[in-house]
């Protein structure tokens, strides 16, 4: 029972705290003035509200760009229902995560702490790579040139700047396009030293 209630607490929080992000993009998107009594007000609560779950507002922005990427992972990386190996990304489910507006990725990523959002964005990408080539024991090639956790980041960011570039650039090339550029590009940074092709899907 108490456990029940422990989620039920956890879900609370998790919507109030989406709340407050989706209006905070609002805002930017509008180029509204941005405090905490505008933010609260326009996400549906009191001030009091956004000081139980954050100290100040830089608190709340280091937080907007956390969650968002972590909400990025948990919606786009998973095993796949049927798969018994490691966890995997949907390419096409992260495609289409980024460009719904409430979810913000273009205002993160044009906002004045856009490049942190960037590295944030990739070292969770990289993160989840790793597990995924750990899972998959698969080994670096004994003439690696470099480390595999460099192959490993340059893949990641490189993933994140087409994200961007794409996203940025109005999307004039399609999904798939996308796709098969994230998956080559993947291919041929980490040719000979590891497998990370198989992490997208």
């Amino acid at each position: 029972m108490a456990d029940n209630g422990k989620r039920q607490v956890d879900a609370r929080v998790r919507k109030t705290r989406l709340r407050l992000r989706r209006a905070y993009f609002s805002m930017l998107e509008n180029d509204e003035r941005l405090n905490i009594a505008a933010i609260s007000k326009r996400a549906g609560v009191t001030r009091g509200t956004f000081y139980q779950h954050y100290h100040d507002k830089d608190e709340f922005l280091r937080a907007v760009m956390v969650d968002s990427v972590n909400d990025f992972i948990n919606a786009c990386v998973y095993v796949r229902s049927g798969d018994k190996g490691p966890e995997r990304m949907n390419l096409h489910e992260g495609l289409e995560y980024l460009v719904r507006k409430e979810n913000g990725f273009a205002i993160l990523f044009t906002s004045a702490r856009g490049d942190d959002f960037a590295n944030k964005f990739a070292d969770a990408l990289c993160d989840k790579m790793r597990q995924y080539v750990a899972q998959q024991q698969v080994h670096p090639s004994t003439t690696a040139q470099f480390s595999e956790d460099d192959i490993l980041h340059l893949v990641a960011m490189t993933n994140v700047l087409v994200f961007k570039g794409w996203l940025l650039g109005g999307m004039r090339r399609s999904a798939t396009y996308v796709y098969d550029l994230v998956t080559f590009a993947a291919d041929r940074l980490a040719s000979g030293q590891t497998d990370i092709r198989g992490f997208y899907y």
